[in-house]
């Protein structure tokens, strides 16, 4: 079939593979060694259930299976009267995964991504987009130990685990699925993971997410979020530089985006907006003014202020005195400038005229708000 669609037989230059929507449900390419060379394969919108023979390519560095229905790496075992003789010598190959029909399926599913080798080496980039995924562990992703990006879009999945041994994955896509919450084993282990993406799932808390120390990139758009202290649970993430939250019931309170840029101060962009200056001081004025109220309550049991309110009178007192202080410099400033006047006014009648400014005996009278001084040459 290939040499049909390829017009020759000699496969050894071919880089890449390219069939989308062509019905292929298994993938057997003999010779392998003919295949060495090929780095792209993209077989979206097929009816494939396993890597097949893709997993014997020993230089594919990027893997493209979206819309297909993958189930796991391997095929499924089948019971042994049905195996194929193709199937039997696969059996034989410790790498394959075969040969393990003696273990159940739920202890198989347990223990299989600590046992199996690691397989496809050189693979780094892997779609697998809306494929009904619903089981991580099952499809045993543990095995590709040199992916980095890692691409689960539009599936079914309810539970992040299985990918514990992916120990250089930077950018990890799961939006579009049923992920509620990440239990203790999601992120277990410190990950190098850069980038994550969880829009449009079913995320109600942000609980143990603490490992992902490197991540820059998060994105949460679209989930059930409506607790501003979930939010707060970001604090660890040091290094989160972009955060998306739209779409969640706590963005209808237009109180999150400045506790976000007070708490994490790389953030460089929120919600696609980004992040300034003005934007950090408003943010920590806002913050400062909310903690000064919560630190204002007076403890009525023993009559005893909290030490913060103490020191926000004390703060106040200091500003009202330096506010007092400057607005008599302003009063002194003035009556300054009005005594030079009035001394440039008399100089200048002296030299003009000739006149005598008799400076008043008496004070202005209240009364009829005349002078009751004399004047004469």
């Amino acid at each position: 079939m290939i040499a049909e669609r390829q017009g020759h037989s000699n496969f050894t230059q071919m880089q890449e593979l390219n069939w989308t929507s062509s019905s292929i449900r298994t993938v057997d390419l003999i010779p392998v060694d003919q295949f060495r060379n090929v780095c792209n394969v993209n077989l979206q919108n097929n009816n494939l259930t396993s890597f097949s023979g893709l997993v014997y390519l020993p230089n594919v560095k990027v893997l493209c299976l979206n819309y297909n229905h993958i189930e796991s790496i391997m095929p499924r075992l089948k019971p042994q009267s049905h195996l194929t003789n193709r199937q039997l010598l696969y059996q034989k190959v410790p790498s394959s995964g075969y040969g393990q029909q003696g273990i159940s399926k739920i202890n198989r599913d347990i223990t299989s991504n600590e046992n199996l080798p690691p397989i496809m080496h050189n693979l780094e980039v892997l779609h697998l987009g809306y494929n009904g995924i619903c089981n991580l562990i099952q499809l045993q992703l543990n095995r590709l130990r040199n992916l980095k990006f890692l691409f689960l879009q539009g599936n079914e999945i309810s539970h992040v685990e299985g990918l514990d041994n992916l120990l250089v994955l930077q950018e990890l896509v799961v939006d579009h699925n049923r992920i509620r919450a990440f239990n203790d084993s999601a992120f277990a282990k410190p990950s190098s993971l850069l980038e994550l993406h969880l829009e449009e799932n079913r995320l109600r808390e942000l609980n143990n997410l603490q490992p992902l120390v490197k991540l820059e990139k998060l994105f949460l758009g679209y989930n059930k979020i409506q607790d501003i202290a979930e939010l707060e649970k970001l604090d660890g993430l040091s290094s989160l530089r972009e955060l998306t939250v739209y779409g969640n019931p706590i963005c209808r309170k237009m109180l999150h985006r400045h506790m976000l840029i007070f708490r994490l101060p790389n953030l460089q962009m929120l919600d696609g907006i980004p992040v300034n200056s003005d934007d950090r001081a408003k943010a920590e004025f806002h913050f400062s003014e909310l903690q000064a109220k919560k630190n204002s309550t007076i403890w009525k049991g023993d009559g005893a202020i909290t030490l913060d309110l103490v020191m926000n009178t004390m703060h106040l007192k200091r500003q009202n005195a330096m506010f007092c202080g400057r607005l008599k410099t302003q009063r002194l400033f003035h009556s300054f400038c009005l005594i030079l006047t009035l001394i440039l006014v008399r100089s200048c009648c002296q030299l003009s005229c000739g006149w005598w400014i008799i400076w008043p005996s008496e004070s202005i009278s209240h009364k009829d708000n005349k002078y009751n001084s004399a004047w004469w040459t």
